[in-house]
């Protein structure tokens, strides 16, 4: 999981497909790289940019994106990976995940808001596909 600034700050390095690749090669197998790729209205064109090197790099590229308030707008996230596809996880799978952790008092996450994450609006797909 990369919590990283914007990609237009200091982080920039770590924005590139070089960076991508680096990540890649020390992921453990079905591991992922979790990245936040910016905000679809606002920045699309860096949007773009950033999953074209995702894609350079990762045979899964699963993009995400939610309303984040603090951004006061619709953000997007990738997850990206060898093996792993999160939007092949079935709504029982998470269920039953979320029950063996024990963690019955989250307060958003669950099995039908993880399949909603990877319900991209059409303006968002365009830019990433």
């Amino acid at each position: 999981m990369l919590d990283l600034t914007d990609p237009d700050t200091p982080a920039s390095a770590l924005y590139t497909a070089e960076f991508f690749a680096s990540v890649k090669n020390i992921l453990n197998p079905g591991g992922a790289m979790v990245l936040h790729t910016g905000s679809p209205i606002f920045r699309p064109d860096v949007v773009t940019s950033l999953y074209r090197g995702l894609h350079e790099n990762f045979k899964v590229v699963a993009p995400m994106g939610l309303y984040i308030p603090l951004y006061g707008a619709y953000w997007s996230l990738a997850v990206c990976s060898e093996q792993l596809d999160p939007r092949a996880i079935s709504t029982d799978q998470i269920a039953a995940t979320i029950s063996s952790a024990g963690l019955s008092d989250l307060q958003y996450y669950n099995p039908a808001t993880h399949q909603g994450l990877f319900a991209l609006p059409n303006y968002f797909q365009k830019l990433v596909g």
